[in-house]
């Protein structure tokens, strides 16, 4: 009886040394920070100094992971890659696994990856505006004078210049009182308030005129001028 537990004991502790698995003992991410669409660096540390085979599981905190054998010429430290498409806050973790033959490794890790969404786009250019195609060029409309004043609307233009006002039919615009420019004159010309701007004449020129030793200067009425000898010579 007694040699039949001294032979469960022994095999007990030569079993443990023999299954004896390295320690899994932190793990970091580098940069702990990101934008969306980046990629980190994942180093997991651990104590090598069992020397056997073991495996581990690494969590990505996306829904994705990896198993990995760590077998005695490939140990810690062991360092992984992985991309975030998404913004968010994910914990990245390890952790002992069975990986077919190899027992998991012993002990565990994790650590908070932050991943920031990307600054919004800058909203495309605006179009460029489309001009109206320009209208053909309407004939220049007659001038009318400096124009009528506030509550009138010009109703015609003469020749000479001469124009004439009319009042604007319910105009919310109070009729001023008739009046003409400088330089021309009024005259009203029906009940309804329409007058006529007419343009003042304006004083033509004559001419220096020199006559002879025996002759005068005259002008008439009519705007005739000259030189004529003296009445009774």
């Amino acid at each position: 009886m007694k040699r039949t537990i001294l032979f469960a004991a022994a095999f007990a502790m030569a079993s443990g040394a023999a299954f004896a698995t390295n320690n899994i003992e932190g793990i970091k991410i580098e940069p702990a920070r990101i934008k969306a669409g980046s990629s980190v660096t994942i180093t997991v540390t651990g104590d090598e100094t069992q020397g056997n085979n073991c495996g581990l599981r690494i969590n990505y905190g996306n829904g994705q992971g990896l198993d990995v054998k760590v077998v005695d010429k490939d140990q810690f430290p062991r360092t992984f890659s992985n991309t975030y498409a998404s913004p968010g806050n994910y914990t990245v973790s390890v952790e002992g696994k069975k990986v077919t033959t190899h027992f998991g490794c012993t002990g565990s890790a994790k650590a908070t990856l932050i991943v920031e969404a990307l600054p919004a786009p800058a909203p495309p250019p605006a179009p460029a505006a489309v001009r109206a195609p320009t209208p053909a060029a309407k004939p220049a409309a007659k001038a009318v004078g400096p124009g009528c004043p506030q509550g009138y609307q010009a109703s015609y233009v003469q020749k000479d210049g001469s124009y004439g006002c009319r009042p604007i039919p319910n105009s919310a615009a109070k009729a001023a009182r008739p009046a003409c420019p400088e330089g021309y004159k009024a005259s009203i010309a029906a009940k309804d308030g329409s007058f006529q701007c007419k343009p003042i004449p304006k004083p033509v020129a004559k001419p220096k005129t020199r006559c002879p030793p025996d002759m005068i200067y005259f002008e008439n009425p009519d705007g005739a001028f000259g030189c004529r000898k003296p009445a009774g010579k």
